[in-house]
């Protein structure tokens, strides 16, 4: 378990992807992985952004309640959180990261389940457009740590 995970030296790098919306305690898990560093070390963590556009579409449909409300899709992978920018960045600076930054990636406007189908062009120019939109309407965001 991350939670209990021991490494007598440290890590040049921690990656923590698909991880934070999953554990019962996210806290628990980025306190831990500050002590899994050397010195000068990074931590890179991704999770799902709670105010994407394919979340604030969703709420408009009525698939979802509120943008951070778990859809079926979400219950069915184990989620037990969405973040948004402001909360992710509280959690790492309380776990103990001092330099943070964040990025977003992955433009959805629907559902994955509705993206079924979609052509792999139509998919990778979704992902670089992304790169390009502020991280609050991506699907993903991604956070660049260091102690």
């Amino acid at each position: 378990l991350f939670e209990t995970f021991a490494r007598p030296q440290g890590f040049d790098v921690v990656l923590g992807t698909v991880v934070l919306e999953h554990v019962d305690d996210p806290m628990t898990v980025l306190r831990q992985s500050t002590r899994w560093l050397a010195a000068g070390g990074c931590g890179i963590f991704t999770v799902p952004n709670r105010t994407s556009q394919h979340r604030r579409i969703g709420r408009r449909m009525g698939i979802l309640r509120e943008e951070g409300a778990f859809s079926d899709q979400d219950r069915r992978l184990g989620h037990r959180r969405v973040y948004d920018i402001t909360a992710l960045e509280a959690d790492l600076r309380t776990a103990g990261y001092r330099r943070i930054d964040i990025r977003g990636y992955n433009l959805k406007l629907v559902s994955t389940t509705m993206m079924a189908g979609w052509s792999r062009q139509l998919l990778d120019a979704l992902y670089e457009v992304s790169r390009e939109l502020p991280p609050d309407l991506c699907a993903d965001l991604l956070a660049l740590c260091r102690l």
